[in-house]
């Protein structure tokens, strides 16, 4: 087989989705050799990916000659167009045309069906108790915390970055202009470039957040159809309420704990922002991954702010009984919280 051969099967595999990683490095490598071969394969793939105009015509020679003809008449003047007539390679385009003449006649007979190409995807659980940190296939790092779960593709397209939440993450995002990273929530879409945020979206809370420490982010919610986009610039942060289908801004400037609270637990800070009694517990369960049982009544309202880095559980519980009046018993996993 000889080299315009081979450059040949490589460019219709490629076309077609169907070359390997090493078949692709060598398209990659044949496109730095030469700036025209640029220009072959720009004007080749518009070719492959456009519709024919006249979808009526089904004679396999009237398709090859209106392809041959399309591109002729699009190149961009008549020196370019002598050039290519010489320079392309003629077994190439009777290769690409002969494939799009043949599917657009297989698709004149049939009904299209489009069969989706199966993706291998990843799948990261993290139980109560324990979190994570991990770099996904481009090399963006997430942070991800205790009953949290993230899903994403072994490979990203080559337009794209999505991955799946369901939890709290912190994410930073290599940034890439040509693939957009966008991360999906029950509530809520947030799209990026390249940035730092985090997302808390549990799927049993009445609020889900979004808080950005660098770059920007654009939240999309599309509840009951109704797409809204937000736009956070660093410091700021939303939270939406499910209940009412609405957001609330919040800033570090003028609420930094409920900012420093969504950004710094990756680091291992525990902060309580005025919580109440059922939000203690959900926290330390989480946190600790400790069920926890209740016995008797608070004599005090909670609202109880602190902030423990690194702390163990059993310190936590020590300060906070002193503050709010109760007795506890914490054996292994099991917590029993006892007011008099």
């Amino acid at each position: 087989m000889d080299k315009n051969q081979d450059i040949e099967i490589l460019l219709i595999r490629f076309f077609q989705g169907s070359a390997s990683a090493s078949e692709k490095k060598a398209v990659h490598e044949w496109l730095k050799k030469d700036h025209r071969n640029q220009y072959e394969f720009e004007k080749l793939q518009s070719f492959w990916e456009d519709d024919i105009e006249d979808h009526k015509l089904i004679n396999h020679e009237d398709q090859k000659s209106k392809i041959w003809e399309k591109y002729l008449r699009d190149a961009p003047n008549e020196s370019t167009k002598r050039w290519n007539i010489r320079r392309i390679s003629y077994g190439l385009v009777a290769s690409l045309v002969t494939i799009l003449v043949l599917s657009l006649i297989f698709f004149s007979k049939q009904e299209v069906v489009v069969q989706p190409t199966s993706v291998a995807m990843v799948d990261k659980m993290n139980p109560l108790g324990q979190k994570s940190q991990f770099q996904l296939p481009d090399g963006s790092k997430v942070w991800l915390n205790a009953d949290s779960k993230i899903s994403f593709p072994e490979n990203f397209s080559d337009s794209s970055r999505l991955v799946n939440l369901e939890g709290e993450a912190f994410f930073e995002i290599v940034t890439d202009k040509t693939r957009p990273f966008t991360v999906k929530t029950n509530e809520f879409d947030i799209q990026v470039l390249g940035t730092a945020f985090n997302v808390h979206a549990f799927k049993e809370e009445g609020q889900s957040s979004v808080a950005l420490l660098e770059g920007s982010v654009k939240v999309i919610n599309q509840n009951e159809g109704q797409d809204k986009e937000l736009f956070l610039s660093p410091g700021k942060g939303l939270t939406y309420i499910k209940s009412l289908d609405a957001f609330r801004e919040f800033s570090r400037e003028k609420d930094p704990n409920t900012f420093n609270k969504a950004i710094y637990w990756k680091n291992g800070e525990l902060i309580f922002n005025g919580v109440d009694l059922s939000g203690f517990v959900k926290e330390i369960s989480r946190w600790y991954g400790v069920s926890v049982d209740i016995h008797g009544v608070p004599n005090q309202t909670w609202h109880l702010k602190g902030t423990f880095k690194n702390e163990y559980l059993s310190n936590i519980l020590d300060a906070v009984s002193y503050n709010k009046g109760f007795q506890y018993e914490l054996k292994d996993k099991k917590l029993i919280i006892t007011f008099n």
